[in-house]
């Protein structure tokens, strides 16, 4: 059988000398802990995918929150300039400063809607939706 483990642990394995009057864990054994053990980092913890009304609540309360924390204006073009992807330096020299000024505008930026964020009536909304959709609520027949 082909050891399915890296050469150099091979080469300490086999430095080791075993006595064979004392247990030891056979290569049955050591390849399916690898195997499981490569399965559950695989496997997300927890981590489902919103669904899409989910995406759809938290974009329209992150709208809301971007809304209500007063940002100035080189605060919203900078957030949003780092919202679609663009650099740090791309932002800087596109507002004439240096990337690490447009870094520190973001931060202020993003601890004030942080703020609105956490401090909005709506925060837990989707939360509220997915409890109400596992409920099993009876299907409602309208008539037309």
């Amino acid at each position: 059988m082909q050891s399915t483990y890296s050469k150099p642990t091979d080469l300490f394995l086999a430095s080791i000398p075993r006595d064979p009057e004392r247990p030891h864990y056979p290569d049955t054994y050591l390849d399916y802990a690898l195997r499981r053990d490569r399965q559950v980092r695989r496997r997300p913890s927890g981590f489902r995918p919103p669904c899409e009304a989910v995406r759809y609540l938290r974009l329209r309360h992150l709208i809301a929150s971007i809304r209500r924390s007063n940002l100035t204006r080189l605060q919203t073009a900078v957030f949003t300039a780092r919202l679609r992807g663009e650099s740090w330096r791309e932002i800087g020299a596109s507002h004439g400063h240096t990337h690490q000024a447009a870094h520190r505008i973001f931060k202020q930026a993003a601890a004030k809607v942080r703020k609105a964020w956490i401090e909005s009536p709506f925060v837990d909304f989707h939360i509220v939706y997915l409890t109400e959709l596992r409920r099993g609520c009876p299907m409602r027949v309208f008539d037309a």
